[in-house]
This record gives structure tokens, C-alpha cells and sequence, in this order.
């Protein structure tokens, strides 16, 4: 049965005009509110995922761990702050379902779980909109398989899902699969040791406007410290840029985003301070380079992608900022960086986001907090861009 809550603080920095737990927005929002605190038991707890807006305007997210069966959780939130947990995961079919859902072309949510399952090796799912949740694949159960499949999944215009795992194989580097919506898969590319080659990807993948596949990898590429790389529908992989971690990043964990030709994406680490980078590169792998170096007060430890909004994009950093606690930034596709909001700043305030951000039908981004919040187990919070 799925359980209703509804809980929302606003900051100091909201408007004169109070909005109530549960009521729609009115006047001009907040720059920064915390719109719902994750409660371990029902609602799941630590939710590393970004959030997915869902064709009914809710937004449809997982967490790792908390729940009915302190598996993780699959959950729905509208902007006002009423929060619906849609299926608790038992480990069977799955647990750490650190990665967002999709919402697929026939209207069911699809997306991993990082480990559980029949070889506790990670689960890929189909959720209904009336949360019935059905385990298309256990990872690990075909000869070279790949395990703990990490980011989200993306769909072709054929209809399949395409996703990656960080480990397994054939040279235990990971892999590209793909799979049907009832069930059929495959793998598509193995990551290998021999040549370059990209490797232990822990992002997933985008389609970009030419039709191919692009992602991001943390391990192998020229230096050891992971790749941008392209992959064609029939699994060809080429390398576009391999990080040598200090001078342009490395712990590349965000999925890429696509505008103008470029390629947009954020490293955890490299950089001046090595607290993390914003690069960018074209399509076809000219052109690469460092947008931004992360210092201590800006944030550290970006593994979030970015969302657009206009001419700007916007992301998170998990750690850093005047607090230690994270941060939101904007940035523009010259690099000119501002920082928007620092984790911390008020007794309820969420604290380590891991995932992105989404931009809603109001005109707000909204995100999620690892922990913080009233219970500690993690928040839901809004930006005004």
C-alpha cells in the first residue's frame, strides 16, 4: 500500500507570504526551500538519485536505503511538498536503487538498483504509475554479464533501454547492455584492458543529436583516470578525451548534456584545487576544455550533471561551499561561475546532495539531499535558478 505524507520548510530567505505544508505556490518563490524531509521508515532514506518529472507533473525518484524494508525505496513528490512512496525494495528485487527512473515512451518508470537481486549484483525494473514494480533482469545471471550497473538508463528511438554496468564482463571493466520494455536482453559493448578503450563507467549514457551514444567513464582512457567517449547503436566505442585527473579532472560520475554541439559534463575531482571540474567538448571530440576548477568556497566533489535553464546551465557539488556541506551553482558555456546556494545555511536545511536537479512546471529546480532535513535521512528541496 503506498503511504502520504506531506512536510515542507520554508528558509529565511522565503517570501513574506508563508506556504503552508500540502498548498499550491502563490506570489514569486523562494530562492531556496526545503519542500520535504525523508523519513527512514516509511519514505527511504540517503537518496542519491536526481528527480524525474512524471507526465502527471509529479516528480518520481529512489532512494538507497530506509524503507519498509530497509532496501530503498520508489517515490513520487509534488512541488508543494506531499510525498507518496510508490514501492519499497526488499532486496530480492533489488536494493540501492542509487540512480533516478526514466519515464519510458509507454508511460511505465524503468531504472536500476545498484545491488540486490538474485546475485546481489544489482536489478533492472519496470514501475507502473500505480507503483506495481516487475524485475526485468538480474544482473549477473547470463555468461559475462556485467554487475552493479550504475546512472540512469536512456531510451533509443527503437524503443530499448541502454545502460551501463561498472563492473563485470568479459575483462571485469563493465559494460553497455541494453534491454526491451518486456524483458529482452543483451549486451551491446564489453570494456576492455586491450587498446583505448573506456572502462568501470559510472555514469550513464545520452543520445546525442548525431544518434549516437555518449557517456562518461571513470576508469581507463590514455592516463588510467577515465574518458569521454561515443558509442555507436552497434557498440563501437571511441575514446574523445582521456583525464588525466590534476589538470582537468577525474571521478567523472554525471551523465553529459548536449546544446549547440557541445557536450557538457563535471568531474568529482582534478583541477587547480582538485576539487572538481566543469569541462566541455564537441561531438566530434575537438574543442575539449576546462569551463571550471571547483575552490573549497564554490564547492568540491561535483558528481551531479548539469541541467539547462536558458543560456545557463545548473548543478550541485556534494561537499564544500562556506559550510562543508555542499552547494548550487550556475555556470555559462564561457564559464562565468556563481555560486547560488550553500548547504547548511538554516537548522533544516539538507545536507550532501549527490543528484542533479530538474527543472519543473513552475519555473523551480528541485533536487535531493543525501541527509539533513528534520530527520536526517536525507531532504527534497527547491532553487529558484
Amino acid at each position: 500500500m503506498s503511504m502520504l505524507r506531506s512536510h515542507r520548510v520554508l528558509t529565511a530567505t522565503t517570501l513574506a507570504v508563508a506556504i503552508c505544508a500540502g498548498q499550491p505556490r502563490v506570489a514569486a518563490a523562494a530562492d531556496h526551500a526545503t519542500v520535504y524531509s525523508m523519513s527512514e521508515v516509511p519514505d527511504g532514506a540517503l537518496p542519491q538519485a536526481a528527480l524525474t518529472l512524471g507526465s502527471d507533473g509529479l516528480l518520481y525518484s529512489s532512494t538507497s536505503g530506509g524503507g519498509a524494508q530497509h532496501s530503498g525505496t520508489l517515490f513520487s513528490v509534488s512541488t508543494a511538498g506531499s510525498l507518496q512512496v510508490r514501492h519499497a525494495f526488499t532486496g530480492a528485487d533489488g536494493s540501492d536503487a542509487s540512480a533516478r527512473p526514466i519515464q519510458g515512451s509507454d508511460g511505465n518508470f524503468y531504472g536500476i538498483t545498484m545491488q540486490g537481486g538474485s546475485q546481489q549484483r544489482g536489478t533492472l525494473y519496470q514501475m507502473t504509475p500505480a507503483g506495481v514494480v516487475t524485475t526485468l533482469h538480474h544482473f549477473g545471471t547470463v555468461p559475462n554479464d556485467g554487475y552493479w550497473p550504475r546512472g540512469t538508463l536512456v531510451q533509443a528511438p527503437d524503443g530499448k533501454l541502454y545502460g551501463v554496468t561498472m563492473a563485470g564482463g568479459k575483462k571485469g571493466l563493465g559494460t553497455v547492455f541494453r534491454i526491451s520494455t518486456t524483458g529482452d536482453y543483451e549486451i551491446v559493448h564489453t570494456f576492455s584492458d586491450v587498446g583505448l578503450d573506456a572502462g568501470g563507467p559510472i555514469s550513464g549514457l545520452i543520445i546525442g543529436s548525431d544518434g549516437n551514444f555518449y557517456g562518461m567513464s571513470d576508469l581507463r582512457g590514455g592516463f588510467g583516470f577515465g574518458t569521454i567517449y561515443r558509442m555507436s547503436s552497434k557498440g563501437k566505442v571511441k575514446v574523445l578525451h582521456s583525464f588525466d585527473d590534476a589538470a582537468d579532472g577525474g571521478g567523472c560520475a554525471a551523465e553529459l548534456i548536449e546544446w549547440e554541439g557541445w557536450l557538457y559534463g563535471t568531474c568529482s575531482r582534478g583541477g587547480q584545487s582538485y576539487m572538481g571540474t566543469v569541462v566541455r567538448i564537441r561531438l566530434n571530440g575537438k574543442g575539449f576544455k576546462v569551463l571550471h576548477s571547483f575552490s573549497e568556497n564554490e564547492g568540491s566533489g561535483p558528481v551531479s550533471g548539469l541541467v539547462r535553464v536558458g543560456n545557463m546551465f545548473y548543478g550541485t557539488t556534494q561537499w564544500g561551499g562556506p559550510h562543508s556541506r555542499g552547494t548550487v551553482y550556475k555556470i555559462s558555456a564561457k564559464g562565468e561561475f556563481t555560486r547560488l546556494w550553500a548547504f547548511g545555511s538554516f537548522s533544516q536545511d539538507g545536507l550532501a546532495p549527490y543528484g542533479g536537479l530538474v527543472l519543473a512546471p513552475d519555473g523551480l529546480l528541485y533536487g535531493t539531499t543525501q541527509i539533513g532535513g528534520a530527520n536526517n535521512a536525507g531532504s527534497i528541496y527547491s532553487q529558484a535558478p
